[in-house]
Order: C-alpha cells, then structure tokens, then sequence
C-alpha cells in the first residue's frame, strides 16, 4: 500500500513539475511582452492556472494574441466577473471585480425535485434553483473597459 502512494506521489511530482515548466514560460512571455511589473502586480499562479487580475483591454488583448486565446469561456457573478481559456494545459484566467455600474438580481425558481430536497406546503419535493444576474445595460467587457 505505502508503494503505491508513494508512486502516485512520485507522478503528481513529475506532473506537477511539467505544468510549472508550462506556467514558466507563459510567465516569460507576460514579462517579455508587458514587463516584470505587471506580471508582478497583477499575476497569481497556481499548478495549473494562472490567473491575471484587473488587466486593462489593451493587456488582455496582448494576452490573448501572444498565448493565441480562441474562444474564452464567460463567468460573470455577484462580486467578480472572470474570461478563461485552456492553454496547453494551463487555464488562463482574466479576473475583475463586477463593475458597480451593473444592476445585480436573484432569480429563484422551484421546480418538482426528486428526492427530499425541501417539501412544500403541498406536501411535494421541490428543488430551490437560484440564478444571479448581472445587468450592466451593455457587454460585459465594456462595462469592465469603458466604466
């Protein structure tokens, strides 16, 4: 037993050290193309992510062409709004703070649940959904870069 934990140890070592080799050169290319102060004021790594907070249009946008970014994956909440993407195994992740200019609102639903979720006054299993919402009256992307 104890060999093949220290096996799967050894493995996740040796993956683990594979994604840093990956990070490291995504990290150069940041301080190549943007300078030693902005990947030291606004990059977070971990294993495998990297995440690049309250970058401005213009970094994003160089971003996104030196790591060749296709599509990125939206996630806008309450507090903080983020645009992802894989790259070589590595997640890129562009993370701001949810402009206070946009309206934020809950949408709950219920719908008929199986199993004991809660039980109404009807005496049927229901399953509680809540949704945020985010409202800025225009793309997200604006409202993070134009206010």
């Amino acid at each position: 037993m104890h060999f093949q934990q220290l096996e799967w140890k050894y493995k996740q070592l040796a993956k683990d050290g594979e994604a840093i080799t990956r990070q490291e050169k995504i990290l150069d290319i940041f301080d190549d193309k943007l300078g030693y102060k902005f990947t030291r004021d606004k990059v977070t790594g971990w294993t495998e992510r990297i995440v690049i907070s309250e970058a401005t249009k213009e970094e994003m946008n160089t971003i996104k062409k030196e790591l060749a970014l296709g599509k990125l994956d939206k996630h806008v909440g309450e507090f903080r709004t983020s645009i992802q993407a894989l790259h070589n195994g590595i997640m890129i992740e562009f993370a701001w703070d949810t402009p206070d200019t946009c309206e934020v609102t809950f949408e709950e639903t219920i719908e008929d649940a199986p199993g004991n979720v809660f039980i109404d006054e009807d005496g049927k299993a229901k399953l509680r959904k809540v949704k945020t919402v985010v409202n800025c009256g225009k793309p997200i992307t604006d409202a993070l870069f134009n206010g």
